[in-house]
């Protein structure tokens, strides 16, 4: 079996507000002016994701994305447990969270592991700045 663990997939609504435009692509850049990820549909088009899998010869991905802010945590987290629900066989989904959002941000983990049907977390290799080693981290961790 052949899994993809780097997976990504943006929720429908995410994806609009951040400017994607379907059937195009769209370039973002950051705020120093360099590009990066684009905008394209198959970020949010999951009959795309499976057509891709299988030309691919990929059997299960892994869907996991850090996300910034808390409304957005809680789209995805609910989008990417309806997706998993709905494709048992070819998705596995990971929580997001923001590690440093204090008790909201672990109530959110815990109601994506126990009630969303989720199957770890996704974090960034820097948190708000902060290195994974981080003290500032270590609530984040024992929940874990």
């Amino acid at each position: 079996m052949i899994i993809d663990f780097e997976h990504h997939y943006t929720p429908y609504e995410i994806w609009k507000r951040r400017g994607g435009k379907e059937g195009q692509l769209v370039r973002m850049f950051s705020s120093d002016g360099k590009e990066i990820r684009p905008l394209y549909d198959a970020d949010y088009d999951i009959p795309l994701h499976l057509k891709y899998m299988d030309i691919a010869g990929i059997d299960m991905a892994v869907l996991a994305k850090s996300i910034d802010t808390f409304e957005d945590v809680k789209v995805y987290n609910d989008s990417c447990s309806e997706v998993v629900k709905k494709y048992p066989k070819r998705f596995v989904g990971f929580a997001s969270t923001l590690p440093l959002g204090g008790k909201p941000g672990l109530d959110e983990l815990d109601r994506a592991i126990k009630d969303l049907g989720l199957k770890g977390v996704t974090i960034r290799a820097q948190v708000d700045g902060q290195p994974l080693d981080s003290r500032e981290l270590w609530p984040f961790y024992e929940k874990v």
